[in-house]
C-alpha cells in the first residue's frame, strides 16, 4: 500500500488483521502517530517505509503479530524523538536487527517481547529508558552494549529469557537503580564486561 503522500496519524486498529499486506510506504509522515493496533496481525508485512518519521509516537500493539516484519531500519533513530509504546513489536518472530544508535525515546513495556530472531540491537549510543520486559525472550540476541546507560532506568525482566545472551557491556562505578531479574535465564556463560573500573 503507498501512503507515501499521507502526513497525518494512523488510527487505532487501521489494518489490523490485513493478512495479506506485505509493504507500506508511508515515508511522508513526520509528526503523525501510528497509534494502538494500527497493523497488529498483518501477518505478511516484510516492510516499512518510516525514513521521514521524526516525532509520531509508535503506539501499543502498532506493528504486534507482524510475523513476517524483518527490519524497521528505516526508521532514523539519530532523528526520532518519539516514544515506542508498549508491545509495539511484541512477537515481530521475524524481527533480524536493530540499531538505536542517538535514538534518547524511550522504549516501552513488552515492546519488543518475544522477537525470537532478533540476534542484535545497537544501544551505544542510546540514551532513553528501556521498560518492564522490552527485550524478553528474544532467543537469538547474543550481545548488548549498556555503556551509556549506567544512570538510565532499565526495567524488570527487560533481557529476560534471552538464552543466546553472552556477552554484556556495561559502565558502572557503582551500582545502577535498575530493575529486577533483567538477566535471568540469560545463556550460562553470560559474562559482564564493565568499561567503568
Amino acid at each position: 500500500i503507498d501512503l507515501s503522500g499521507y502526513t497525518g496519524s494512523i488510527g487505532n486498529m487501521a489494518f489490523s488483521g490485513c493478512s495479506s499486506l506485505t509493504t507500506v510506504d508511508l515515508s511522508g509522515l513526520e509528526d503523525g502517530n501510528i497509534n494502538e493496533g494500527a497493523f497488529i496481525g498483518c501477518s505478511a508485512l516484510t516492510s516499512i517505509d518510516l525514513s521521514s518519521l521524526r516525532s509520531g509516537d509508535i503506539g501499543e500493539n502498532a506493528f504486534a503479530f507482524c510475523s513476517s516484519l524483518e527490519s524497521i531500519d528505516t526508521i532514523d533513530f539519530t532523528q526520532y524523538t518519539g516514544n515506542i509504546g508498549h508491545q509495539a513489536f511484541f512477537r515481530c518472530s521475524s524481527l533480524l536487527s536493530i540499531d538505536f544508535s542517538g535514538y534518547a525515546g524511550n522504549i516501552g513495556n513488552s515492546a519488543f517481547y518475544d522477537c525470537t530472531s532478533l540476534a542484535f540491537v545497537d544501544l551505544s549510543n542510546y540514551s532513553g529508558e528501556i521498560i518492564d520486559m522490552a527485550f524478553y525472550n528474544c532467543l537469538a540476541l547474543k550481545t548488548i552494549n549498556l555503556t551509556n546507560l549506567s544512570d538510565r532506568n532499565i526495567g524488570s525482566g527487560a533481557f529476560y529469557g534471552c538464552l543466546s545472551l553472552d556477552k554484556i557491556y556495561v559502565n558502572l562505578d557503582e551500582a545502577p537503580s535498575w530493575g529486577e531479574n533483567i538477566f535471568t535465564n540469560i545463556s550460562p556463560s553470560g559474562t559482564f564486561y564493565n568499561a567503568g573500573t
